[in-house]
Formats: C-alpha cells, structure tokens, sequence
C-alpha cells in the first residue's frame, strides 16, 4: 500500500477494461447532482477515450504578502497556513491534461490523468501561467496526477482504485475525514443497502520525515520503519428525515500495520455526526482524539430551494471549535497528517505538505463559515466566508467560484481574498476550458 508504483500499475492494467464517473467541485453540475444526492455523473460517453483538456487562462494578482520559498524550502515539511495558500495553486495551476479515460456502462469509470501544473513555487513568487507564456523548463511542477483512479459503482456494492479526494460527514469541513488534502492515494469501497452504508479506505502517504523529524528518533534511540498509513471504516444509517453516522480512524506511523490496525481496532480518532432534514437542515459533528481524550463540535443551518424550474439554491451557516493538539502527536509520526510531497524547479524546492485529516483551519481553532450558492443542470455560482482564528493568528477568506458549461467550453471565475495570520493574498483568475475528447475504439 506504501508503493504508490503498485497502484499505477494495477489501474495501467485495468485501463482499457473498465468505468463510474466521480464528480468534484469544479464540474458545472457538481451542485446539481449533489442536490439529488447523485455522486456520480451518467453523462459521460460510453468507450475507450483520449481526453484533452486546455484552460485558456487570465490572472490578476491583485495583492500579496505571502511567500513559499521562506524557511525551509529544500525537504522542509509545510503546515495548515501553507496548505490554506496553496488552494490558490490547487484550483488554478494546470496547464494541460491529457487523460486515458474509459466508461463502461456506467458503472465503471477509469481515468490516467497527466495534468502538468505550474509548481507551487513558481506560481506563488511569479503568478500563474498559461500554456501561451508557460516555460517547462523552469515553471512546471512535478506533483502530478491529482486525478487518477479506477471506480467501480454497482447497486449493492462499490470500490475505487486510485488517487482522488474524498470525505465523509455532513459539514463543509468535516472534522475527522474531510476532502482539503489535494489527494489521497488510496484503496476504498464498501456495500450499502436501502438505508445502511458502510464504507472502508485504506490510505497511503509519503513516509518520508525531514532532518529535524530524523533527529527526534535517533536522537531518543527510537526504532521506526518509513511507513505512514490510515484506515477508515464509516457507517451511515439513511433515512427520509435523518442522517446519523459514524467514524473511526486507525492512523498508522513508523511501522507496518497489522491486523488490528486495519480494522480500526486501534482507533486515533473517532466521530459521530447527524443531519436532520425539514423546513430547515441541521446538522453538525463531535470528534474525539481517543488517546488524548479532546473533542472538537462542528454544527451548521441549511436551508435548499427551488427558485424556478431547475434553477436552485442553498444557504447555510456552520461554527467549528477545534481544541490544541486535535491533530498533532509527540513523535513526527503520530501526527494525524496527510503528507504529500511537491518538487519545484525554480524557485528550486522539495517541500512536503502536511493536511490534517480533519479540519482544514486545523487545530486550535475558533471558525465561523457563511455560504450560498445558486446552481442549474449545467452552472453553479458559489460565495463563501470564513472567519475567525486559529494557531496562526485572525482568519478572514472570501471566495466566489462559478463554473458554467457554455457548450464549447466550461468557464470558470475564480476569486479569493484570504488573510491568515500576518500573511494575505488575493487573486482573480478567469478561465475557459476546453475539452476534447478522442474516440480509441476502432
């Protein structure tokens, strides 16, 4: 599960086998299948495919007071202040995908992607770029794919194979699995019935420790093989007016895991989390870091509505109070992380990523979240306002998002004023993104 080389190679074999399409945030009708509780989308063509994707790109930096290459840039690990930056990165750095990609039925979906971004150093110190004023040599970064996996969506039962977010919990931010990671490697499915969902991930994550983590161990004679997994059972009871669910995550660091680490007997964290649907949803979440013995609350206010034919919206308002050291641990390896690993050619950096697994403010956090969005069958527009504060200081981040299929291509607005602590940077970025889609079946 550590050799990330061994999922590649399955999915390869399965490439031209297989395929069910996972929908994400960015697609236009995101908002509308999540509103008929439709996680994954029909729409895409039966057949093996090559898939072309070319965002035509404008930038405004429009201010900035934030740097990547401060501090310990070369195997230096990177915390929630710096992951908070890099969604600017994340949602706007490609330059061109280019996908293997094949729909079975609609039930099984396989995609190799290589979507080649601009590096996370480049893009911070020097702005975004297209593929018109895009330099390989200095400006491409090398974490890539975001996307790559084999899914499996059958009426009993389902399974993914691959790299590709996930999360589970009611909130925009859930507190024990959430989606801020920029991916997670990993082998995930489960059964469900009527009402009854029980879901398993098994994760994997860059085991690699920086000097100052090396020295912790050897230093205090402490023994540990480089290996950095999690395992995740969820259960979730569905009915008309109600949600409840539950969560168990066993994270393991430091040695291989064994049996009772992969059905969640060792237990780091735990949670239980609810929805109550009427007039109005409430819902919200209690985690709790087992050995620790802290808790965390999270609880929100939503209201849906049909404004006219297929034209919706939704509203909501969550709170999250996260207590100190939620998510971290003594040794470098207890910390409830997920590290991923980005390699910069200039500026020159080998910097690790460090996501909590909950909370994307991370621990010690005191956060209110205001949203509303409006959506169609084929666009959504997307408002957002958190504030608050966390271990770095005040919290402010506005974002509007709005991606809207226009037939030829998919146009995307993207605006974000964030402050965390001493640092801020705003920037607008507006796209139209072009897709095309070979045919491979002769």
């Amino acid at each position: 599960m550590n050799k990330k080389i061994l999922i590649i190679l399955i999915v390869l074999i399965s490439a031209f086998l297989f395929s069910a399409k996972i929908i994400y945030p960015r697609d236009p009708d995101y908002y509308y299948n999540y509103f008929q509780s439709n996680l994954y989308n029909s729409d895409f063509p039966a057949g093996n495919f090559l898939q072309i994707t070319l965002p035509l790109k404008y930038s405004d930096r429009i201010s900035i007071n934030y740097s990547l290459t401060e501090g310990d840039k070369w195997y230096g690990s990177r915390g929630v202040s710096d992951i908070l930056f890099r969604q600017f990165w994340e949602r706007n750095s490609d330059i061109i995908d280019i996908s293997f990609v094949s729909n079975f039925q609609n039930n099984v979906y396989f995609k190799f992607s290589g979507n080649f971004p601009v590096s996370d150093t480049a893009y911070i110190e020097s702005g975004n770029k297209s593929i018109l004023n895009f330099d390989p040599g200095k400006d491409l970064g090398l974490d890539f794919p975001k996307e790559s996996y084999l899914s499996i969506n059958e009426d009993k039962w389902w399974m993914i194979l691959g790299r590709n977010k996930n999360s589970r919990g009611p909130m925009k931010y859930d507190t024990l699995f959430s989606d801020n990671a920029l991916y997670y490697d990993n082998i995930s499915g489960g059964i469900k019935s009527e009402k009854s969902f029980i879901s398993y991930f098994m994760l994997s994550s860059e085991p690699f420790l920086t000097n100052t983590e090396y020295l912790t161990y050897f230093n205090s004679n402490i023994d540990f093989k480089a290996w950095r997994n999690d395992f995740i059972l969820n259960y979730e009871y569905r009915n008309k007016n109600y949600i409840l669910g539950l969560n168990r995550l066993d994270h393991v660091g430091g040695r291989f895991p064994d049996l009772m680490d992969v059905f969640t007997l060792n237990s780091s964290m735990s949670s239980v989390y609810g929805e109550l649907s009427g007039f109005l949803k409430l819902y919200g979440e209690i985690s709790h870091r087992n050995e620790k013995n802290l808790f965390s609350f999270s609880g929100g206010i939503k209201k849906d509505f049909n404004i006219f034919n297929d034209f919706y919206g939704e509203i909501y308002g969550e709170i999250y109070r996260i207590p100190d050291e939620m998510y971290s641990g003594v040794l470098p390896y207890d910390n409830l992380y997920y590290r991923a690993f980005s390699l910069s050619a200039s500026p020159g950096a080998r910097i690790m990523f460090d996501y909590p697994f909950g909370f994307i403010y991370g621990e010690n956090s005191s956060v209110n979240s205001l949203g509303a969005t409006l959506f169609t069958d084929k666009s959504y527009i997307n408002f957002l306002y958190d504030s608050g504060t966390n271990k770095f200081g005040k919290i402010n981040n506005m974002k509007i998002y709005a991606s809207a299929d226009l037939k030829y291509f998919n146009f995307i607005l993207d605006y974000q004023n964030l402050t965390v602590g001493d640092k801020q940077m705003t920037e607008l970025n507006l796209s139209a993104v072009f897709t095309v889609l070979i045919g491979l079946d002769w």
